[in-house]
């Protein structure tokens, strides 16, 4: 089937004739590596799956399972990805702390209002 649409695109764009397909499609060949719409779908819903876990173990952090231990087995976190995380979430911290929360002038400082005329004045 994929040779079939390849061999239409190719000789209806004009880049081979249907002579020099019949020479070289037994050299064609096509190696997918690996899919990448399936892979995307995989680990979409192995991310799914951990999170998930996450919200029904959550409630028994501290109390049987230690942070660490539900972002290794859990999460599938290596010790790398977990100090980066930290990282990450302490300088998240630290930048919302830093931004000032803009001052909100009230609506009717915002914008005139001006009385709509009636139809008929």
């Amino acid at each position: 089937m994929f040779y079939d649409i390849l061999r239409k695109q190719l000789i209806l764009k004009g880049v081979i004739t249907q002579e020099d397909w019949d020479t070289m499609k037994n050299d064609i060949v096509v190696d997918y590596v690996r899919d990448n719409h399936f892979t995307e779908l995989r680990d979409a819903e192995l991310f799914r799956e951990r999170i998930q876990t996450l919200e029904q173990v959550s409630n028994y952090v501290g109390e049987y399972f230690s942070k660490e231990w539900i972002q290794k087995n859990v999460l599938m976190l290596s010790d790398d990805d977990i100090e980066t995380m930290k990282k990450e979430i302490n300088g998240e911290e630290e930048n919302s702390e830093e931004e000032e929360t803009p001052t909100q002038e009230p609506i009717a400082q915002k914008f005139e209002l001006k009385p709509v005329a009636q139809q008929g004045e």
